[in-house]
């Protein structure tokens, strides 16, 4: 799984571009967070097409970068974020980026950009989903 990362000015009306240029090529959201931070906006993004979303994107002037992701289960108690995120730091891998995806029953799924990818799926591979 990889997400796209899109970083731009901190301004009225950038979301609404962003979304109707993917909307208009075609590229379906799947997932998004959005944070604002010192005047840039910074867009993770999951899309069903990265190529043509990766594209329209920097045509229109966009900084992105396409990052890999590591979904997780996580036991949806408190606490539970911490012992992972302990288990990266230990094994010296820095988090870029986590959200939670979605909880279903006593099951948090949760995603996450690192800076060393085979290092974290070696660090915490008892919780990943998949081939992450």
């Amino acid at each position: 799984m990889r997400e796209l990362v899109v970083v731009a000015p901190d301004r009225t009306g950038v979301l609404a571009d962003i979304t109707a240029r993917l909307g208009a090529a075609g590229v379906n959201i799947l997932t998004i967070a959005v944070q604002g931070l010192h005047g840039e906006g910074i867009a993770n993004l999951e899309v069903n097409d990265e190529e043509t979303a990766v594209r329209v994107l920097q045509e229109a002037g966009y900084h992105v970068t396409l990052e890999e992701c590591l979904l997780v289960a996580l036991a949806d108690h408190p606490g539970e974020l911490a012992r992972i995120t302990n288990r990266l730091r230990d094994a010296n891998v820095n988090i870029r980026s986590a959200h939670i995806l979605d909880r279903r029953g006593d099951q948090a799924i949760a995603v996450l950009t690192v800076d060393d990818p085979p290092r974290a799926r070696e660090a915490i591979a008892d919780v990943l989903i998949g081939k992450s």
